[in-house]
């Protein structure tokens, strides 16, 4: 803590560091050949299934919270829901659906 008395004005700042436990964790969970058609809100191309995770994890334009990758042309769709609030009806070989989970939370 740094104090600076100045006259009648005292001023104290107080420097926070958060702690490796306060950061998110986050896993992944796929289901192959399922797909959470009609929810894709960014489509990104020439990507591998983790790049496709990790795109999903830093993207910024909105909240992205599962994907759909196709595994032929290396489309990765990042969706603003997930199979908990829309269900996966499409079956489809070509993909792979994963859900972030982050901090125990769907």
């Amino acid at each position: 803590m740094t104090v600076i008395n100045v006259g009648w004005l005292l001023i104290a700042a107080v420097t926070f560091t958060a702690a490796a436990d306060d950061a998110k964790k986050c896993s992944w969970s796929e289901v192959e050949h399922k797909r959470n058609y009609g929810n894709e809100a960014a489509t990104l191309t020439d990507k591998t299934l983790d790049g496709c995770k990790a795109a999903c994890e830093s993207y910024t334009n909105f909240e992205c919270i599962s994907i759909e990758f196709n595994i032929n042309n290396k489309y990765c769709y990042l969706q603003k829901v997930n199979r908990y609030t829309h269900r996966l009806t499409v079956s489809d070989t070509n993909y792979v659906y994963a859900d972030l989970n982050c901090d125990g939370k769907q």
